[in-house]
């Protein structure tokens, strides 16, 4: 009889075992992690690849905030020697979210910024991008590769609990035109096919559409082909 009872035990421990099973496997948030993802810096360029001397834009933003954000205080390190940062570039993305401080360049490559909402219906609360900066590539000889990092984010909600963000960087890449100037139709020297190129061409703007096959003819980059580029196209032609 005892032997009975221990066997109808044991059945009733392994039944017991493969419903909390079939449970868990059911209802997978019962046995989730239940800690928070950890809040996070990102930063977004709008561009990967730039020339000496060319200007590009970086967005910061935040993702996985566990509660309402209202404070920042943010800081970013470059090598001054590849990059700079354009003075009074600075834009919030965030309606009811301002800029504290205008970001001082007294120390080359380092800037901090302060940021805050203007009251309790402003809040960051969810995966947002905040500030745009922009910046400017150094006028480099050789191909160089420059990296923005986010080396400091500390947020804080309305109760002044502060929390520190994962770091995030970006990296830009300056890349060095080696082609010859003028010559625009790939033939290695400049001459009178180049020219014929540019007359076609002649008049067109940034803003046409197709800007990004012809924007080469614009040898003074001021974002149109006209009698400038033209006359500085014959002298090369002529020298």
């Amino acid at each position: 009889m005892r032997s009975i009872r221990l066997y109808q035990k044991a059945i009733m421990v392994t039944l017991i075992a493969v419903i909390l099973s079939w449970i868990s496997i059911m209802n997978p948030s019962v046995n989730a992690d239940a800690s928070d993802p950890t809040p996070s810096a990102t930063l977004v360029g709008s561009k990967k690849v730039v020339a000496p001397g060319e200007s590009f834009t970086v967005k910061y933003g935040i993702t996985s905030v566990s509660s309402d954000v209202y404070a920042q205080d943010i800081t970013f390190e470059f090598d001054p020697a590849v990059m700079e940062y354009l003075p009074d570039s600075i834009r919030s993305l965030q309606e009811g979210v301002i800029i504290i401080n205008e970001p001082s360049t007294s120390t080359p490559g380092k800037l901090r910024v302060l940021l805050a909402s203007l009251g309790s219906q402003y809040p960051i609360t969810s995966d947002a991008e905040i500030v745009e900066l922009g910046f400017k590539a150094a006028d480099v000889i050789q191909d160089t590769e420059g990296v923005i990092r986010l080396t400091q984010a500390i947020i804080s909600d309305s109760q002044g609990e502060e929390s520190v963000l994962q770091p995030a960087s970006l990296t830009i890449q300056i890349t060095v035109n080696t082609e010859l100037p003028g010559d625009l139709n790939g033939d290695g020297k400049v001459s009178i096919g180049d020219l014929g190129i540019m007359a076609a061409h002649y008049g067109k703007d940034s803003s046409s559409p197709d800007w990004s096959k012809i924007k080469h003819a614009d040898l003074n980059k001021d974002g149109k082909i006209d009698i400038t580029d033209l006359a500085a196209l014959a002298k090369k032609i002529v020298e």
